[in-house]
């Protein structure tokens, strides 16, 4: 593609010279699309959009709508009024869809009472305000901290017959989430239940994050439970503030349980979060030992593996000499954090089901310790 946007100027106006040719909307729309999201030239593309009866063509209110819409979009708010009331200059009859494009536009530069107007306005222009009039004032109601009032249109949504949907309600538990008011997330969700809406995703996730963020992880625990048996997998965020709290509370039944479910659902454990979780079994600062590639010397046998460990080094460093510096941050990097927790994580995910707590962690140690000296006689050899 060329880009030659200069060129399609030359060819609009021969066309407009010459008049042989009888262009249709949807011609405009792909033309002032190219204009706003291609060129990046917004002012041409308005001009276009007014040119249009010059052409014998009246835009349509999508092709309307779009101008407005990639106004607001680039932040050129003062603009979207003037283009607003020239309308009827083109003959667009203003519908659900504009209106909410100019509650957009307010909405995002701060001018809510302005928004609140605009949804009166509604009925004077033979329109209803819909759902996505509503989610979007909410939204921006929820962002500034004005919870009780976005929870007020939720009221006025119900007299108005307006059904609300997943969004509605991820909004409302989000700002609900973001101001401690768990348990009223928490009814907000029951809510959806009920009225059988079927929550999304993001529905699930936000009333999760708002039971770790309580420190609730029991209730978070169960509620991850609910998640799966309707095919929502958690994040591997809500996975990992999950063990956190688990780790601070020595809940190490339930440890044991996320941890393999984390697993199941393909998330690696990382070193950091290996190592909380084996602090929370070993607090004595035992476990430790298998971090380190070194034994201490107090028995003959350890005095041999470090000599091996010494002599794999020597010959570590001469092959290090031959290889490039990326190849040997990739080799540290595997050699280090990743081979742990890849041996941490097939011992948990393969031992037994019946065996919890030190038990399956002395497992963990005990693999990763026949795994390297596995590898070094290998590398020795």
């Amino acid at each position: 593609m060329t880009r030659n946007f200069d060129a399609i100027d030359t060819l609009m106006e021969k066309i407009k010279f010459e008049r042989k040719c009888r262009l249709s909307d949807d011609f405009f729309y792909d033309v002032i699309k190219i204009y706003g999201h291609l060129a990046g030239r917004i002012n041409r593309a308005i001009e276009t959009l007014f040119d249009m009866p010059n052409y014998k063509c009246w835009p349509s209110v999508r092709t309307f709508n779009f101008v407005l819409n990639l106004l607001v979009n680039t932040k050129q708010f003062d603009v979207v009024h003037k283009v607003y009331i020239r309308a009827s200059e083109l003959g667009v009859e203003i519908d659900a869809c504009c209106l909410n494009i100019i509650v957009k536009g307010l909405c995002h530069c701060g001018e809510l009472d302005a928004a609140y107007k605009v949804s009166d306005e509604f009925p004077k222009q033979n329109c209803q305000p819909n759902v996505r009039t509503f989610s979007t004032i909410m939204h921006a109601l929820c962002e500034r901290g004005r919870v009780d009032e976005a929870l007020g249109l939720l009221e006025r949504m119900e007299k108005e017959n307006v059904e609300p949907d997943a969004i509605v309600f991820n909004t409302l538990i989000s700002g609900l989430r973001k101001r401690r008011r768990v348990d009223e997330g928490i009814e907000v969700f029951k809510k959806v239940m009920l009225k059988g809406c079927d929550p999304n995703p993001g529905t699930y996730q936000e009333v999760l994050y708002a039971m770790l963020d309580a420190k609730r992880y029991l209730e978070a625990k169960d509620f991850m439970d609910v998640m799966i048996d309707k095919r929502v997998n958690p994040s591997f965020e809500s996975y990992k503030l999950l063990i956190h709290g688990l780790c601070n509370g020595k809940l190490l039944g339930d440890l044991d349980r996320v941890l393999r479910q984390m697993v199941r659902h393909g998330f690696v454990p990382r070193m950091g979060l290996w190592r909380e979780i084996l602090g929370c079994l070993f607090p004595d600062g035992d476990c430790w030992i298998i971090l380190r590639t070194r034994r201490t010397n107090k028995d003959e046998e350890n005095a041999q593996k470090n000599a091996k460990i010494e002599e794999f080094g020597l010959k570590e460093q001469r092959r290090a000499k031959m290889r490039p510096a990326e190849e040997n941050a990739d080799r540290r990097n595997i050699c280090g954090r990743n081979i742990f927790s890849a041996c941490c994580m097939v011992t948990w995910s393969f031992a037994s089901p019946g065996v919890h707590g030190n038990a399956r962690f002395e497992s963990v140690r005990t693999k990763y310790s026949e795994f390297q000296l596995q590898q070094l006689q290998l590398e020795v050899s």
